[in-house]
């Protein structure tokens, strides 16, 4: 081990790392319980960006929250509460065999103005997921889908992952393609 403590300098590190974002949470946590307006909309988007993503999820009510206190966007925090809360209204449509639905709904957010580029990503990269997700999704339109998230941000942390997916589904729409032009190649 590098740190001569058998790795345990890094476990402390580690730990040590979650005890001061546990207690960043907790003090914005308390702010919160008296802020009012624009001041709570501004703290709640700190908060959000405190929580490990595993959390995120959890936030629903808060995003909710936010989006009323800040109908004009002044914390320029409105794009990641849309996208929040967008996921259940998304998943409640695909569950019910609306895919066309679940997929509208990322594609509205994707033409918003409000949406960083950042966040114009996810909300293609989702639509695109969605149409892969239904068996009888448009393999062209993931990739098209999945190119827009790319080029809405291609420096972002994503970008590459979302390079490697079209490659993916192009190379799986050429399988395609060679199965129909060659049937007996299956």
């Amino acid at each position: 081990y590098k740190d001569g403590q058998g790795g345990r300098g890094n476990f402390v590190a580690e730990i040590k790392k979650y005890e001061g974002a546990t207690k960043k949470v907790l003090s914005i946590e308390n702010k919160l319980a008296k802020a009012t307006g624009i001041k709570r909309a501004e703290l709640l988007s700190e908060l959000y960006d405190n929580l490990y993503d595993d959390y995120r999820s959890l936030f629903q009510n808060y995003a909710q929250e936010a989006l009323n206190l800040d109908p004009n966007n002044e914390t320029k925090a409105m794009g990641k509460f849309m996208l929040l809360t967008a996921y259940p209204k998304s998943e409640e449509a695909f569950s019910q065999g609306n895919t066309q639905q679940a997929v509208q709904i990322f594609l509205d957010l994707a033409e918003s103005d409000v949406l960083t580029p950042e966040e114009k990503q996810e909300a293609y990269h989702n639509a695109g997921y969605i149409i892969a997700m239904d068996e009888k999704g448009d393999i062209n339109l993931v990739i098209d889908y999945l190119s827009k998230a790319y080029g809405a941000a291609p420096q972002s942390e994503q970008a590459r992952s979302i390079l490697e997916m079209i490659e993916q589904m192009k190379a799986v729409e050429q399988e395609m393609k060679d199965k129909t032009v060659n049937p007996s190649n299956n």
